[in-house]
């Protein structure tokens, strides 16, 4: 027989063998199909699916209640920068409730219109405005001030531009003569001032570029209330924190669905034959394996969390309650879905093609791989990627890393109640299959 020949008759049986799982292969298939949709669709609806860059959340609080400030919110909504909260059908309306957005860790931007601002905007003076802001969050920032300075100029004109400027020179010392002159100049500039209020394109001030702008990128109108969590170092960005706490999630998952595996690689070894031959109860084997799969998974948490605070100082034990409580619910969260996949899959080849397609999707609807609060993203995507635990551990790993929040936050409880139940839930599941598959018969 010709090497050609043995070789096709090999090619033949292990293609036999491949397409006889037939399981397994529609996942080997379907996870690229998955992962394509997945992100093909979030992606594309970041910019609420025009192709421009996500629109920034702020919220406003409107304590004003006047034509003029009601002029001002509908010149902020009509901005292709912002999204605007809340939004004209909602009910929340509470302006302290609304004001603590950013120190909860609910939003990073909100911007307080003051009473008075009516007068100051008829008398072209400065004040009645206050952006209560997270400083981490740089792109954020630029943009809202650009979006609020183009609002501002919707509702006054290009006249607000050199009033204000004019007021600026003033106050550091200018001569009177060289003020006339300015604002003689100035003047001529407003039709300038006014077409680029119009503009709708945000790209070129989202750029590293935009500092050239200057002026353009911040306003004296506006005052600014930092709000930064005590705890949180300095060297810490926005991107940081999402990068560990998102690694951290995805892997926790890969990690402990390989221990889940072992519970169908013993039964094909007949271990599992000889352990429910043994004077145990069926329940016990099913622990025994979601204790080591939790030991492993906390192990596997611990290094992963070390290894961040070494390298990058991101604060990891600030608060050790907090970091034990929020690790060990996510690994108990992990761990049943990391049962789960092993109870439902008929053999180790369909569970390790199964595994990827779930965690992958799950790391992309939970935020894992890019923070969702950036995207603005249709309400039956919100809900689907809010149906993901891992949307709630990333929830409780970005409050602790980044907001500063503690157990005493409702945020923080929240996100951990919700795993919990996601734990319970699946786990239940997979003690019902691991009864039929493993132990019945």
């Amino acid at each position: 027989m010709s090497l050609l020949s043995s070789a096709w008759i090999i090619a033949k049986k292990d293609l036999r063998v491949y397409f006889r799982d037939r399981m397994s292969l529609l996942l080997g298939f379907l996870l690229p199909i998955v992962l394509v949709t997945t992100f093909g669709f979030i992606m594309g609806q970041a910019g609420g699916g025009n192709g421009q860059m996500p629109k920034v959340a702020l919220w406003v609080s409107d304590r004003d209640q006047t034509e003029t400030s009601e002029a001002f919110i509908d010149a902020l909504r009509g901005s292709e920068m912002l999204r605007i909260l809340p939004s004209t059908d909602a009910t929340e309306s509470d302006h302290a409730t609304i004001e603590r957005k950013v120190a909860d860790g609910d939003t990073s931007h909100v911007l307080v219109i003051e009473q008075g601002f009516a007068t100051v905007i008829e008398r072209s003076e400065e004040g009645a405005l206050r952006l209560i802001r997270d400083p981490g969050r740089t792109m954020e920032d630029r943009l809202i001030n650009l979006g609020i300075m183009q609002a501002m100029y919707s509702v006054q004109g290009g006249e607000y531009w050199s009033t204000m400027m004019g007021k600026q020179f003033a106050n550091a010392g200018m001569p009177e003569i060289d003020l006339q002159q300015f604002n003689q100049t100035a003047s001529e500039l407003s039709s300038v001032i006014e077409r680029w209020a119009s503009t709708t394109d945000q790209d070129i001030f989202a750029s590293e570029d935009a500092g050239s702008f200057g002026f353009f990128g911040t306003s004296t109108a506006v005052a600014n209330e930092d709000v930064v969590p005590p705890d949180r170092p300095k060297q810490v960005t926005y991107r940081l924190a999402q990068s560990v706490s998102g690694v951290s999630v995805m892997m926790l998952m890969f990690g402990l669905a390989s221990c889940g595996v072992t519970l169908l690689i013993e039964r094909d070894r007949g271990t599992m034959a000889r352990l429910l031959a043994s004077p145990v109860s069926r329940n016990s084997i099913l622990l025994g394996k979601v204790l080591f799969t939790l030991i492993v998974g906390m192990i596997q948490m611990i290094i992963l969390l070390l290894y961040g605070e070494l390298l990058f100082g991101i604060g990891v034990f600030r608060d050790p309650v907090t970091l034990v409580m929020i690790s060990l619910v996510w690994t108990v969260a992990a761990t049943s879905f990391g049962m789960l996949i092993a109870a439902f899959s008929r053999t180790p080849k369909q569970a390790d093609s199964m595994t990827p397609l779930v965690t992958l999707t799950f790391a992309a609807l939970g935020g894992c791989w890019f923070p969702l609060q950036m995207i603005e993203l249709p309400r039956a995507v919100e809900w689907m990627c809010k149906s993901t635990p891992t949307y709630w551990a990333m929830s409780a790993f970005q409050g602790y890393f980044w907001d500063g929040l503690g157990l005493g936050s409702s945020k923080v409880l929240f996100a951990v109640a919700v795993q919990l139940g996601f734990a319970i839930v699946m786990m239940v599941i997979a003690s019902r299959l691991f009864q039929r598959n493993f132990v019945r018969g």
